[in-house]
């Protein structure tokens, strides 16, 4: 398989992170994906022919997926404040699965060809044009979210405090918008955060963890596996520690 992304602009850096490209070549390729804080829009391609367009949830646990011969995937790699901004869907029923959208999406079946530059700068300029149109955004959640992707070991009361707004009101946004708790999304911004030390086959637990017995657990519950297990990565299975440079 092959794989590469391209971060957001600066400009549009607080709705998504990256634009990615996955393709297979002469082989069924079997992957698990772990939850990471961010929700895609996936383009799927087979002979320059689109199979598919989806969006993702949230991931709370890992998903197994099976890729089929010569397939391509081209997908944006989005920031929760994208679901408010962006996207007129109720996202709190996509936790763990994935909404079927049309080709027409975004106007995705009108690009003259499925190159990378292609679908980036498309998809740029479809995210500008709906920026534009956006009267405001609240400037709480833009902090809220910077604060979050930090990676620091924020918690609920103390990003309250912050951000000057309060927990329940905090709470009571994330479940209605994204159908978890701000510290379930904390949790696995946390275990997304150990997969690069996990990558260098470091297991001793972060910082961020109470100590080893606990970092252990919370691997276990949002990605199924041991932290050993991820770290050794056996046959490419988790992708985000295979593409982690």
């Amino acid at each position: 398989m092959t794989y590469s992304e391209k971060k957001a602009p600066p400009t549009l850096s607080q709705f998504f992170h990256c634009v990615w490209t996955y393709e297979t070549i002469e082989e069924i390729v079997e992957n698990t994906i772990l939850p990471d804080g961010s929700f895609d829009l996936i383009l799927q391609l087979k002979k320059e022919k689109i199979i598919s367009i989806k969006l993702t949830g949230l991931w709370t646990a890992p998903i197994d997926v099976k890729t089929e011969k010569n397939i391509k995937r081209l997908a944006v790699r989005f920031k929760p404040l994208a679901i408010e901004y962006l996207f007129d869907i109720d996202f709190r029923n996509l936790i763990n699965t994935a909404l079927i959208l049309p080709q027409n999406f975004w106007d995705l079946d009108q690009l003259p060809n499925y190159t990378f530059e292609t679908f980036y700068n498309h998809i740029i300029k479809q995210i500008e044009q709906i920026f534009a149109s956006i009267k405001s955004i609240d400037q709480r959640k833009v902090k809220l979210f910077d604060l979050i992707f930090t990676k620091k070991p924020y918690t609920v009361k103390s990003l309250s405090e912050e951000v000057i707004w309060g927990s329940r009101q905090i709470n009571r946004y994330f479940n209605n918008q994204f159908g978890l708790s701000l510290k379930m999304y904390l949790n696995i911004i946390r275990c997304h955060a150990a997969y690069d030390s996990l990558a260098q086959k470091n297991l001793v637990a972060p910082v961020t963890y109470f100590d080893q017995a606990h970092y252990i657990k919370e691997i276990k519950k949002f990605t199924g596996s041991s932290p050993k297990v991820i770290s050794n990565n056996k046959n490419d299975r988790f992708i985000q520690l295979s593409t982690i440079k």
